[in-house]
């Protein structure tokens, strides 16, 4: 995964404190931090990160003057407002094996749909081990020359070599479908309504 570096805050105050002022509270443990470490992280920085790489990435932390390895271990959100409320930080070796979820890019969904169909995604993740630093931060596969009732599986994905799957090869990602009936005029309608404004 891309080696962003986050600065990380030692923090004194509260919770509350913390988030107020526009940091995100968070953990590190893992090497060099076995006892944990209250951390807090700049909020627009920490969301700049997870939107680049997702919520389970790999990326330098600056530690004062030390600059660590580490995983995004867990994020907890609020559940009514999808706000970040607290995060988990795992220092680590770039050599060590990890297992964490990317997720799966469907390229070419424009030019399927501009066909009359629809890519009903069914499981958009993976579960991935590898060590640490050849650990991708996604994977793609193309569905462009798809057709009604064709299926993508785990197995039609380009894996990495040295890293392992935990889903099955014949697991579905997707599936090509025709839409309904009800479904088209519903497209149909929003692009009216579109071009009335």
């Amino acid at each position: 995964m891309t080696a962003n570096t986050l600065e990380i805050l030692q923090r004194n105050e509260t919770l509350r404190e913390c988030r107020d002022g526009d940091f995100i509270p968070a953990v590190l443990y893992g090497q060099g931090f076995e006892k944990g470490e209250k951390i807090k992280v700049d909020r627009s920085a920490f969301e700049r990160v997870i939107r680049q790489q997702g919520e389970s990435s790999t990326l330098w932390i600056k530690v004062g003057d030390e600059t660590k390895y580490a995983l995004i271990k867990e994020v907890q959100k609020d559940l009514v407002k999808s706000e970040i409320l607290h995060v988990d930080f795992q220092a680590i070796s770039q050599d060590e094996e990890i297992q964490v979820k990317i997720p799966v890019i469907f390229e070419g969904r424009e030019t399927l749909e501009a066909g009359s169909f629809i890519l009903q995604i069914i499981l958009s993740e993976i579960d991935i081990t590898g060590k640490a630093i050849d650990v991708p931060e996604s994977i793609s596969v193309d569905v462009s020359k798809l057709s009604q009732g064709d299926k993508v599986t785990v197995g039609d994905l380009a894996i990495p070599e040295g890293m392992e799957v935990a889903q099955e090869p014949e697991e579905t990602l997707a599936i090509v479908i025709v839409p309904s009936v009800s479904e088209e005029a519903e497209t149909e309608e929003a692009e009216t309504e579109s071009t009335e404004e």
